[in-house]
């Protein structure tokens, strides 16, 4: 293998390996979430805020994956959207699971 090559494979694993968890911690610090009885609100995003809102009767499927026995990260589908909205590393998901009513044999729990 050339030694150009060779560095640049250096160079793509250190990206990965220390930007990658840089990157995933700003993200994460700019990430809000408000839930009500009706509507969910989140805002987030690292170059510009986003911020959007859907209907919790908009709900049409929810999977909630567990890292351990009080974290997961829960997964949402709203409408025909092809997009997830992913709730991540959430402490005691199950507070926020209760509030979901997707339409009968939806919502699964994995982990």
């Amino acid at each position: 293998m050339p030694a150009g090559m060779s560095l640049l494979l250096l160079v793509a694993g250190l990206l990965l390996a220390v930007g990658l968890p840089v990157l995933c911690r700003l993200f994460w610090v700019r990430v809000d979430y408000v839930l009500t009885n009706h509507r969910i609100y989140w805002r987030g995003g690292l170059l510009r805020d986003r911020c959007a809102s859907r209907e919790l009767a908009d709900l049409v499927d929810f999977s909630v994956d567990r890292h351990g026995p009080q974290l997961a990260t829960v997964s949402l589908r709203f409408g025909y959207e092809r997009r997830l909205l992913r709730l991540f590393c959430l402490e005691h998901p199950e507070t926020l699971t209760i509030l979901f009513k997707p339409q009968p044999g939806h919502g699964k729990e994995r982990g």
